[in-house]
């Protein structure tokens, strides 16, 4: 849940960010939201090899620190191609917990034959989390700054 809530609101944020430096920043846009979704399609079968390998905690721990290094790029930076290139550690994040997410909750539930429920109950909380997150980075962002937004 808290993974989304941070998530979900960064791109809004950059693109507000990148709409009022640049003219017409609808390639740039296009590239941000694109290049992540390449990114999990070919690293996700990666991201599950390596899980079974090495195990998961150290997956799980890569994806959730890219989501912080994501946003202190975001809140010091604004070469809009750096931006572009920083949307790669959304990708790496998104095969991250998108792999794990149901392998995790496959360990923790799997014998008691609750797995459907569990993983719609952990779905429901990603979908929180993602639903809150925006608006709230948008509060902070009006109040007290995009660069505050993002270090949240």
């Amino acid at each position: 849940m808290l993974f989304t809530f941070a998530n979900a609101p960064m791109l809004m944020l950059m693109s507000g960010s990148l709409t009022a430096q640049v003219g017409n920043p609808s390639l740039l846009i296009a590239a941000c939201i694109v290049l992540p979704q390449i990114i999990v399609a070919a690293a996700s079968p990666a991201v599950g090899r390596f899980a079974e390998a090495y195990g998961r905690k150290i997956v799980l721990a890569v994806g959730f620190g890219a989501l912080p290094l994501r946003g202190l790029i975001f809140a010091f930076s604004s070469n809009q191609w750096l931006v572009v290139a920083v949307q790669a550690l959304d990708g790496l994040g998104g095969a991250c917990f998108g792999v794990l997410m149901p392998l995790v909750v496959s360990d923790v539930a799997g014998r008691t034959r609750h797995f459907n429920l569990s993983l719609g109950v952990v779905g429901f909380a990603v979908g929180i989390g993602g639903t809150l997150g925006t608006p709230a980075a948008g509060w902070l962002a009006d109040h007290y700054g995009t660069r505050l937004a993002f270090l949240r």
